[in-house]
């Protein structure tokens, strides 16, 4: 038997950006990348890059799927991923 409420918290996303100076997200799965102006986090809904400066990581905590950082944010992207196998032969073909 699935649990449905432990499946949709192991599945859910949060993001939190205080007075654009400190970020928490919770549902990370993996840290692409990072430095003091770019931090790229895959999540369950696609990756995330947020880009700032003086962005410092305070809390990296993948198997809980938790971090937090700190310095002057000034975006937030989402880039869904795309399953490669659901591609088209065109798409492939054609990149």
């Amino acid at each position: 038997m699935i649990d449905n409420n432990n499946n949709k918290k192991e599945n859910s996303s949060q993001f939190v950006l205080t007075d654009r100076k400190n970020v928490s997200v919770n549902g990370v799965l993996d840290v692409i990348s990072f430095d003091d102006c770019c931090v790229t986090l895959s999540t369950h809904f696609g990756d995330m890059i947020i880009e700032g400066s003086d962005l410092r990581i305070g809390v990296l905590d993948v198997e809980r799927g938790v971090v937090t950082l700190s310095g002057a944010v000034n975006a937030v992207y989402y880039s869904n991923r795309e399953d490669k196998s659901k591609r088209s032969l065109a798409s492939k073909l054609f990149k």
